[in-house]
């Protein structure tokens, strides 16, 4: 298994985990693997007028004006009826390098069957399939989110209530201050699994529920010692950093 960060793609839609980027430790974890490089974010030079174009002529036409390489699975492709003549036709301006490619390789199979993914600086285009097997293992660390915060624990309790009563009666005031208790280590230990459970949820049915291992894939998401391992397709990092 390798590591690896996708760098094309960071136009895609956002994440679905974008309601909890005001905490900062999980929005790191989401975007760790979608960062972008300055190249491939850059907008291609020119318009794209692309009028039943064939499939391998506006690819070129993508690398020759960003200067990236590409490596394309031809054979793969063809198991989906596409070939080097195949046509596209769209019409676009300022996209990203990223942008295009999903629109070139969208417009000629639909559902995402076609994909593309960054390695060693080589841009490969091939099947969804083909790149679904090549599992990439990643570690991160969500300890940040699993510790209670004790900012404004054992504050002592002030019982107006009491403090009133004792003064009209003139007797003996008691303290009316209520030192608040510590936490049950068992209930902290409780609520640190059920972050756990909640995170590892959101993941596993919003990215790609079908190639979890619980859904009967082989993706998988084990939470260890503060860290959450996740074994899956480049497409699952691409889609927690950026969105798909």
């Amino acid at each position: 298994m390798n590591a690896e960060r996708r760098t094309l793609n960071a136009e895609r839609s956002p994440s679905p985990f974008s309601f909890i980027v005001h905490r900062s430790s999980f929005s790191v974890f989401l975007f760790l693997a979608g960062l972008a490089s300055a190249q491939t974010t850059q907008p291609v030079a020119a318009d794209l007028n692309f009028e039943s174009t064939p499939l391998a002529v506006a690819i070129d036409s993508i690398q020759q004006r960003t200067g990236l390489n590409f490596a394309i699975d031809w054979n793969a492709i063809a198991t989906l009826g596409v070939d080097k003549t195949t046509p596209v036709s769209f019409n676009a301006h300022g996209l990203s390098a990223g942008k295009a490619l999903d629109l070139i390789l969208s417009s000629v199979v639909p559902n995402h069957q076609l994909t593309f993914y960054v390695d060693k600086g080589i841009v490969h285009i091939t099947t969804q399939a083909v790149a679904d097997q090549d599992m990439i293992t990643r570690v991160y660390d969500i300890s940040d989110l699993l510790v209670r915060h004790e900012s404004f624990q054992n504050v002592p309790f002030l019982n107006i209530a009491n403090t009133q009563a004792a003064t009209v009666g003139g007797g003996s005031q008691q303290s009316s201050l209520q030192a608040s208790g510590q936490p049950n280590p068992q209930e902290l230990e409780q609520q640190k699994q059920k972050t756990v459970d909640a995170i590892i949820a959101a993941i596993t049915s919003s990215i790609r529920p079908e190639i979890w291992k619980q859904n009967g894939g082989k993706a998988s998401i084990i939470f260890i010692n503060g860290n959450l391992i996740i074994t899956a397709p480049r497409s699952v990092f691409a889609m927690l950093g950026t969105g798909h």
